[in-house]
C-alpha cells in the first residue's frame, strides 16, 4: 500500500467514482447481479466482503445496489493514506470479518449463501451454510467436490465494456 502514501482519502473516492464504469463494471457478470435480484427479492441482504480497499467495495455497493460491504482497511491521518493496512481482508481475516458482520447486522450464517471464486476464501465459505464456487481456480474447484458445495460458472458480463 506504499503506492498510497500521501493520497488524500477524498481525492481517491473522486477517483474511483470516475473509474468505475472503465474499471470495475466490465468485470461484473450479468449472473452475478441476477443472484442478487433473487436474493433480494427473498428479502435477504447481499454485502461485498473483499481484499479490495474499503473505498472501492463502498462505490461498488453503491454502483451495484447491494446492502453493505466491507473491505481491507487503509491507514489515514490527516485525511491522507500513509502507505499501511490496518486490516488486509485475505484468507481467515475474512472469514472473521464476516463473523463481526453477522453480529452488527443480526445475520443468520447457517442460513446465508456465500460465492467465491478463491481457495484463499475457503474459510470465508466455510462460515456460511450455504457455500458456493463461481469460475473457481483449480484448487477450489477440488476443494468444492469433496465438500459437495455448488459450482457456477458465469460468462456473460453485465456491463460490456
Amino acid at each position: 500500500m506504499v503506492f498510497l502514501r500521501g493520497v488524500r482519502v477524498e481525492d481517491m473516492r473522486v477517483i474511483l467514482e470516475e473509474a468505475v464504469d472503465s474499471a470495475f463494471k466490465p468485470h461484473v457478470y450479468r449472473d452475478a447481479l441476477d443472484l442478487v435480484a433473487r436474493h433480494q427479492k427473498r428479502g435477504e441482504r447481499s454485502f461485498i466482503v473483499s481484499a479490495a480497499l474499503q473505498e472501492i467495495v463502498d462505490v461498488l455497493v453503491s454502483e451495484l445496489g447491494l446492502d453493505g460491504g466491507i473491505g481491507s482497511t487503509a491507514e489515514v491521518e490527516d485525511g491522507a493514506y500513509t502507505g499501511r493496512l490496518v486490516r488486509r481482508l485475505d484468507g481467515p481475516a475474512k472469514a472473521a470479518a464476516l463473523a463481526e458482520l453477522a453480529v452488527t447486522e443480526g445475520i443468520d450464517l447457517q442460513e446465508s449463501t456465500a460465492y467465491s471464486d478463491s481457495a484463499s476464501d475457503v474459510p470465508f465459505l466455510e462460515a456460511v451454510g450455504h457455500a458456493v464456487a463461481v469460475n473457481p481456480d483449480r484448487r477450489l474447484r477440488g476443494i468444492a467436490a469433496e465438500r459437495s458445495w455448488r459450482v457456477l460458472r458465469f460468462s456473460a458480463k453485465a456491463f460490456p465494456g
